[in-house]
């Protein structure tokens, strides 16, 4: 009788718990269901990286929400024969675009395409060429063939977007010599959101800011500025204005009664690349009231005269301080351009021929000419952030004086840590590439060379002019400006691109390419930001800013533990599991023993 009301205690027990564990189980079914119903009215998404890789800006969201059409990508960056660093960046970019599919829906769609999976050569190269017309540039990599040699490969790193017919390349690979692979890499990744929005923005963008490049003081010419002028239009519509002393060249007038007008710029931004000749004081004031009404101004402008021409038909030149009369408006802002010139050990190279005078053939050889330093972008800014070096042409320093609450200022190329200034008349002579640099003579480091100014700007002409002419209806004079910027860059020849000459006219080369070297320089990504950063008040640039850090094994520990390590790594998980399994069996076993 005892056994049998035991064995009774003991079923009653199991049947007990057998409805526990099934009342549980249907709670936890409910429990999910109603956590995805949740999910379903109230939309959320958890960033647990530190850097916040994941998470994307709110000018990112707004603007795949309010798409109204399939914006589609085609990205060439895929096969089983990619280097494990193009796979990584291959893997971000499909992580940022499902990002992107999260908020923008059916609105966004896209297609990875492996350019090499075709077996037929000749269609291959058919494609590759194809693609390079469209303005996606490949990069080839060396890899073990099945015999053991060694082949290249063509890999592509962009692709194409398309939206409303529209069509635009897009390059996701940074890849500049100077900086190690694994930076390239993560500037690569840090930059995708950006890239992508970027091409959004110029496939969506109905209507096109006008900017303006002034002319009428010798400053660079269409055939100098053509390269960039290409690359500008498929954001803005570009004009080349004179200002020629007349009061609504940069702004017009509407007329809404008699009484009532208003005045408004023509356009977004000028720029002011390299002039010459002397400014009239109307012409500088048409400027200065253009900034004030909210204009934005690119400057490029060195301090000093020298240039590489004369230097072909005489055995030096000397570098003069120029009468642009300009300076007294650039102090009023807030900058000052120096009449000197740097050098940098961190420099370019130029040709020069060694062949003995009067020989019937030249012999060019390369040597490294200080006189063309290598600036160094600023990490601190979305302008100048992950960029290559950028090329300069005697450029001169900058300082900011008398700057006000109301002015933020931001250097964003600056020399290395080896330079130096020489202040003008400067005497300039190809002689000097036979002696050697001493980079202790060159002590100056990290010399501004370009500047952002933001805020609001006092008038140059504040208190300077009669007052029956700043009260005058047509004028409208404004003391301050509105909240505004600038960009003020000592040296003219970072936007001037290098002409060919032939009989059927000039052909513009690539701006950012060395066209001795074939090195790639940053000059015309750093510019394209630059005009971006002014006229696009949206802050889509600020993206740039995104600061993924760059986690790598230390290859000092590493050494000589490598087994160890691998061997770490492989059992210590099992034992972790094993550990795990061993003390849910002696919890259970003491539970239902």
């Amino acid at each position: 009788m005892f056994w049998i009301a035991e064995n009774g205690k003991l079923m009653k027990q199991m049947k007990t718990l057998k409805n526990k564990t099934l009342i549980g189980f249907v709670l936890l079914i409910v429990f999910i269901i109603l956590i995805n119903f949740v999910g379903e009215l109230f939309f959320f998404r958890i960033d647990l990286t530190s850097e916040k890789r994941y998470t994307l800006s709110e000018i990112t969201t707004q603007k795949l929400e309010n798409l109204d059409d399939i914006v589609f990508f085609k990205i060439y960056l895929e096969g089983n024969e990619l280097p494990p660093d193009i796979a990584k960046l291959r893997k971000s970019v499909e992580e940022m675009l499902n990002e992107f599919r999260v908020y923008g829906g059916e609105n966004i769609a896209f297609e990875f395409i492996n350019p090499n999976e075709n077996e037929n050569k000749k269609a291959r190269n058919k494609l590759y060429k194809e693609l390079i017309s469209r303005g996606i540039s490949p990069i080839t990599v060396q890899d073990k063939d099945k015999e053991g040699g060694i082949s290249q490969k063509v890999i592509f790193t962009g692709g194409l977007a398309y939206y409303k017919g529209r069509e635009i390349p897009i390059e996701f690979l940074k890849n500049n010599p100077h900086y190690p692979p694994e930076q390239n890499l993560n500037s690569s990744i840090e930059d995708i959101e950006f890239t992508l929005m970027s091409a959004i923005r110029s496939l969506s963008h109905d209507g096109k800011d006008k900017i303006a490049f002034i002319e009428g003081q010798g400053e660079l010419s269409k055939e100098e500025t053509a390269d960039i002028v290409k690359s500008l239009s498929d954001f803005y519509d570009i004009e080349r204005v004179k200002i020629d002393e007349k009061i609504y060249a940069l702004s017009t007038r509407v007329e809404r009664d008699s009484n009532n007008w208003a005045s408004f710029n023509k356009y977004k931004a000028i720029i002011i690349a390299n002039p010459t000749k002397k400014f009239s004081e109307k012409d500088k004031f048409i400027i200065d009231q253009f900034l004030m009404n909210g204009g934005r101004i690119l400057w490029l402008q060195n301090g000093t005269t020298a240039n590489m021409d004369s230097l072909a038909y005489m055995p030096f030149s000397m570098a003069m301080i120029p009468d642009l009369n300009i300076q007294d408006q650039l102090f009023t802002y807030g900058v000052r351009i120096n009449p000197d010139i740097i050098q940098d050990v961190q420099s370019a190279s130029i040709p020069v021929n060694t062949a003995p005078i009067g020989s019937k053939y030249p012999n060019f050889k390369l040597f490294r000419w200080p006189f063309f330093p290598l600036a160094n972008p600023s990490f601190k800014h979305s302008i100048s952030r992950n960029l290559n070096l950028i090329k300069t042409e005697f450029p001169s320093s900058i300082d900011t004086i008398g700057i006000r609450k109301a002015i933020k200022r931001t250097f964003l190329l600056h020399s290395s840590n080896h330079a130096k200034i020489l202040n003008a008349p400067v005497r300039i002579s190809l002689a000097s590439i036979n002696m050697p640099i001493d980079e202790n003579i060159y002590t100056k480091k990290y010399i501004p060379i370009a500047c952002l100014l933001e805020g609001v700007f006092t008038s140059n002409f504040k208190g300077r002019i009669d007052k029956s002419l700043t009260q005058a209806s047509a004028i409208k004079f404004m003391e301050h400006s509105v909240n505004t910027k600038m960009i003020v860059i000592s040296d003219a020849s970072i936007i001037r691109n290098n002409v060919k000459r032939g009989a059927n006219g000039y052909t513009p080369l690539p701006l950012e390419i060395d066209k001795y070297t074939h090195q790639v320089y940053g000059n015309k990504t750093f510019l394209i930001n630059a005009i971006n950063y002014l006229c696009d008040d949206s802050g889509i640039l600020n993206m740039r800013a995104k600061d993924f850090k760059i986690r790598m094994l230390d290859d000092i520990k590493l050494k000589g533990k490598t087994l160890s390590w691998e061997i770490l790594n492989l059992i210590l998980p099992i034992i972790i599991v094993l550990l795990i399994g061993f003390i849910i069996f002696i919890i259970r076993r003491k539970k239902y023993n």
